[in-house]
């Protein structure tokens, strides 16, 4: 059985991504810092601090996921895009990958941002437009994603990061 790991699950884009992973039967384990309720008997819910290592390593220990989907990151209205916060959980999001590869993990989706691409470009593609990151969340989020891109080439398992929501059945 195939065993997610998501992060950030009732957030902006992981709280979308539960009834698709459910309709498809994975083994859920919905991860966030606020408490919710269990939405099906396919999902567990754990409520763990992603910026402390140590829980974070009992946590990937304890599951021990197939897959990963992370989209925990800093996002308070009005202050993430100068954030000191953004370097904190670029260094969390790094240890989690590392978990994850050591713990047996095998496909890795991170969340993007638009904030990665030269704005002044004219328009927003993830193929065409320059990464020309303008400030310290676009800055963390892209380099996650050439992290994210050399360390599963280093260690051979799956990857995919983008602005988009992408398709579960491709999964």
């Amino acid at each position: 059985m195939k065993r997610v790991l998501l992060t950030g699950a009732s957030g902006f884009i992981g709280q979308h991504a539960i009834a698709p992973l459910i309709a498809r039967g994975y083994d859920i384990h919905a991860v966030s810092s606020s408490p919710r309720e269990t939405a099906s008997a396919s999902m567990r819910c754990h409520r763990t601090n992603l910026l402390d290592a140590p829980a974070l390593a009992r946590l990937m220990q304890q599951i021990q996921p197939t897959h990963l989907l992370h989209f925990a990151w800093y996002a308070e209205p009005g202050e993430f895009w100068h954030s000191s916060e953004n370097f904190r959980w670029l260094e969390a999001s790094i240890g989690l990958l590392r978990y994850f590869r050591e713990h047996g993990g095998q496909r890795i989706v991170m969340a993007g941002t638009c904030a990665e691409y030269d704005w002044d470009f004219g328009f927003c593609s993830e193929t065409i437009t320059p990464c020309q990151p303008a400030t310290p969340y676009g800055v963390c989020k892209n380099a996650l994603q050439e992290t994210l891109k050399a360390y599963s080439a280093e260690h051979r398992f799956e990857q995919c990061m983008g602005t988009y929501l992408f398709p579960l059945r491709t999964w």
